[in-house]
């Protein structure tokens, strides 16, 4: 139980290294800054989520300008953040109703963000946009200065669209359907495709889609848009919204997703420190539990790294895991403070193994990503982590079975050699020597439940 008592004590030592005693429980998101990490390299998201919410609605920002808000980002790792995955990109705007690119200064002594919550003026239209979500739904919510010429436009790359009423629904090169319902109904709209404007259409289908709408609001009325998010179907999008948000009260969304978050950052009470630590501290556990992503419909069904759709039957099923980001703290914290979706990740791996043969090793979106410099199989480790932990509630012999399977896979760079000489020279392979010590210590974690199930296999990996 090497495994649970250290990371016991270390984390032990994080919570109790102030020495003061005072006891700060409840609200627990008022300490955490969505801000924290958004600048330089550190790439976390700052718009609304909710815990391992499978839509993540927020600014698209490049350099100074806001471009959007679309509804997938990374965040913290490489390339996340603010920055990427333009994914049904909603502009609200102010002016005519045209179809040129629209972007807009913003200044961040204007912007605010909370757990679930996301606020900012656009200088160059007049327009304050706030962003709530659950865990599948987007609500978004403008404010327009000059309320007589509000307009939204939405862009769409390799998709497909349809506007019928308040409504607008489609999908994207990505493969991300969705389903969005403005709560006033649109004045006019124009559409346009590959850049040129379609007369009398309510649909299309091209490379590059952009559709402009205008509304007529009241000054001081808000224009409110709800944005669900699927991977399987439109019809999966739609369901979504109406079983998350039927209906459109923005600050009761807002404060769930708060609550949300308090029932999670409330598992681990601080005794003692400043309020900087505690800001400190409740960011971190905060930005951990942004990934993994709930990735299925409300109805259980998702697309599979094999490209089909499957239901998951008895567990909620995730993506987004940056093992070899993870691997070493924020799994083991999970096996701590959230051990029934640790059961899930793991029949989640079990899923991927079913449906292609292996379990997955580095996964974004649904996809598997064979990085480079992502040199181990760390998901071995996950399993391994909660097995001495006495986590259960899968079937262990498959896990087994699929462990070994991904231990013995070659596919790897530089596995041939390592099972050749025991170890990668270095002058037949770089990273000789982290990618001997990541495949031992993969390997190693195999030996966990080899110990229990198979000698032969337990002295084959020790070695």
């Amino acid at each position: 139980m090497k495994f649970l008592s250290i990371t016991l004590i270390f984390f032990t030592l994080i919570i109790y290294s102030c020495s003061n005693k005072v006891k700060l429980e409840g609200d627990n998101a008022a300490y955490v800054n969505p801000f924290i990490g958004t600048k330089g390299s550190g790439n976390t998201f700052s718009g609304p989520t909710v815990p391992f919410s499978m839509i993540q609605p927020g600014p698209y920002i490049v350099g100074n300008k806001i471009l959007g808000f679309s509804h997938r980002h990374n965040s913290g790792g490489a390339g996340g953040g603010n920055g990427v995955r333009g994914d049904v990109l909603f502009m609200p705007f102010n002016g005519p109703l045209t179809l040129e690119d629209k972007q807009s200064l913003f200044s961040e002594k204007n912007e605010q963000a909370l757990p679930g919550y996301y606020k900012v003026f656009l200088d160059d239209y007049g327009v304050t946009a706030e962003l709530t979500t659950t865990v599948r739904v987007g609500l978004h919510k403008y404010t327009f200065q000059n309320p007589q010429d509000a307009g939204v436009q939405l862009d769409i790359r390799n998709g497909e669209i349809t506007i019928d009423k308040n409504a607008v629904y489609g999908h994207n090169g990505n493969r991300i359907y969705f389903y969005a319902e403005f709560s006033k109904n649109f004045d006019k709209f124009l559409i346009e495709k590959d850049g040129k404007t379609l007369e009398n259409q309510n649909s299309a289908k091209g490379a590059h889609l952009k559709v402009a709408f205008a509304f007529k609001l009241k000054k001081g009325e808000p224009l409110l848009l709800k944005v669900a998010i699927s991977t399987v179907s439109m019809e999966g999008a739609e369901k979504n919204m109406k079983a998350e948000l039927d209906g459109w009260d923005f600050e009761q969304t807002k404060k769930a997703a708060r609550e949300a978050w308090n029932a999670e950052l409330n598992k681990i009470q601080v005794e003692g420190g400043t309020p900087k630590e505690h800001t400190i501290f409740y960011t971190a556990l905060y930005h951990s539990m942004v990934h993994p992503i709930v990735y299925m419909d409300v109805d259980g069904h998702y697309r599979s790294t094999n490209g089909k759709i499957y239901k998951a039957e008895g567990f909620t099923n995730y993506t987004t895991f940056s093992l070899w980001d993870t691997f070493r703290a924020v799994h083991p914290l999970f096996t701590i403070i959230n051990r029934k979706r640790t059961v899930d990740f793991i029949k989640t791996f079990l899923e991927r193994y079913e449906h292609t043969g292996r379990m997955l090793i580095i996964e974004f979106f649904g996809v598997e990503g064979d990085v480079p410099p992502m040199i181990g199989y760390h998901s071995l480790s996950v399993i391994a982590d909660a097995y001495v932990k006495g986590i259960r509630g899968y079937d262990v012999q498959k896990v087994y079975q699929a462990m070994k399977g991904l231990a013995d896979d070659t596919l790897r760079e530089g596995k041939p050699l390592y099972f050749d000489y025991g170890f990668i020279p270095a002058d037949l392979k770089g990273q000789s020597v982290s990618r001997t010590l990541e495949y031992s210590y993969d390997d190693w974690c195999v030996t966990r439940l080899a110990k229990d199930f198979n000698k032969t296999d337990f002295n084959k990996f020790s070695q």
